[in-house]
């Protein structure tokens, strides 16, 4: 599940946009520490045997459509700067091309199956995170400390949470994810929050030291560090990141589809056929026609919320109503 979930977490990392400072990697550890506080009580919940109603299925589909749009509008921002071969297609046509491409793939992926997904995803990952590894490694020779100083801080420590929240709204994925699993969820949720806290700071902080003299004329810091850093004398960095990045937004996608396929399965049972290609279709129709704001993705983040009191209300009217069944 962590494998599955931290891909997602890496690759809004490296589409990230807008400058980065101790300030941005104080504000996503913080969003990370509401988010595992609000994640527990799900998890426990569900881990008791508590099950999700039609409603807050229903949210959780919306929030997983909200968040594959917003992975699909930062791919689309990102390659601006990472070159992907489109030929001489260009905006939207481009924008198409390019998500009908990651749109197969993931339909592959998800026809295997969650588990076999899940199996990929930890491979994906450690390869992943070798590579970023390897980033980290060689940038580090090559950071100033001084950087930390030169790179002003802009953005105050609230809107730092503020755009945390709104880059990581996969509360849903997770809590689908949640339901998928067969034991020890509470400790799940707090193994993957502790290591999406490690990994962010481990990315954020490094970025600064490599990036915080140019990080003014920048929009993609996270992708200037990668090609910055370096590590082979003989070939550039830009074919490895470039390889990193094109898995993690496959399965990033994948992820999200394959949950919304299985919310859709228990939402319309009837609709067993072509789920995730209808998922992944209102996931780039979402991202092409939704308007252009932090509230959209805002929105990802704080459904999964009312998830929650959904599931604390239903819980305390059974305890009211006299029920001991085990399932609320």
């Amino acid at each position: 599940m962590a494998a599955m979930l931290l891909t997602g977490d890496v690759f809004t990392l490296f589409c990230l946009n807008g400058k980065v400072s101790v300030i941005t990697a104080a504000g996503f550890l913080t969003a990370a520490a509401i988010q595992l506080l609000l994640m527990l009580p799900i998890a426990v919940m569900l881990w008791k045997g508590c099950c999700t109603e039609k409603i807050s299925e229903a949210l959780l589909l919306a929030a997983i459509i909200l968040s594959g749009a917003m992975i699909f509008r930062m791919q689309w921002d990102a390659s601006r700067v990472i070159h992907i071969p489109t030929g001489n297609a260009r905006g939207i046509v481009e924008k198409l091309i390019i998500s009908g491409l990651i749109a197969l793939v993931c339909l592959y992926i998800s026809s295997t199956g969650v588990k076999a997904l899940a199996r990929a995803s930890v491979i994906a990952g450690a390869v992943g995170a070798i590579g970023i590894a390897v980033v980290i490694v060689s940038a580090l020779f090559r950071a100033s400390p001084e950087n930390f100083s030169r790179c002003e801080n802009t953005i105050s420590f609230a809107d730092e949470v503020v755009r945390a929240l709104a880059v990581s709204s996969d509360s849903a994925t997770l809590i689908v994810l949640l339901t998928l699993t067969k034991a020890h969820e509470p400790q799940g949720v707090f193994r993957y929050f502790m290591a999406k806290s490690v990994i962010t700071s481990a990315m954020l902080l490094t970025t600064v030291l490599v990036v915080g003299g140019v990080m003014s004329i920048t929009d993609f810091p996270l992708i200037t560090a990668a090609r910055l850093s370096q590590p082979f004398s003989v070939q550039r960095i830009d074919s490895l990141f470039l390889m990193n990045f094109a898995v993690f937004a496959v399965f990033s996608i994948a992820v999200r589809s394959a949950s919304a396929a299985y919310l859709v399965g228990k939402l319309f049972p009837k609709f067993s056929r072509f789920r995730s290609s209808a998922v992944l279709l209102l996931m780039i129709l979402t991202a092409l026609f939704l308007p252009e704001s932090r509230f959209y993705a805002l929105s990802a983040a704080v459904l999964p919320i009312v998830v929650l009191i959904i599931l604390a209300l239903k819980k305390s009217l059974h305890r009211k109503g006299g029920t001991h069944e085990k399932h609320c």
